[in-house]
């Protein structure tokens, strides 16, 4: 599954938890789990039925590679290349990620 974004590539999850990792010092995995069994999950956990159902059709999406544009539009806006997943987590680490950078 991969993600697009405004920034400079669309990268997969698998990608996303690697990156992760080494930013963290903490191994990241992804589980991809099925999608019948996340929406139960989100429904026992809570999530109203439409959010879930809508939830579930994005990773649907996702799943079958159609969220994997990138738009120029960081660039267009700002007038600047944007940054890659990994320097973003490095960026703002302290915000998104807190104590597990520290330890």
């Amino acid at each position: 599954m991969a993600l697009g974004n405004g920034g400079p590539e669309a990268i997969g999850l698998e990608k996303v938890a690697e990156i992760l990792s080494g930013v963290t010092g903490r191994r990241v995995t992804y589980v991809d789990i099925p999608l019948d069994e996340a929406r139960r999950t989100m429904t026992r956990e809570g999530l109203p039925d439409w959010l879930a159902d809508d939830l579930r059709k994005l990773y649907e999406i996702f799943s079958a590679g159609r969220g994997a544009k990138v738009s120029p539009c960081v660039e267009d806006i700002t007038g600047r290349a944007p940054r890659d997943f990994e320097r973003f987590l490095h960026d703002y680490a302290e915000t998104f990620i807190g104590e597990l950078v520290h330890h």
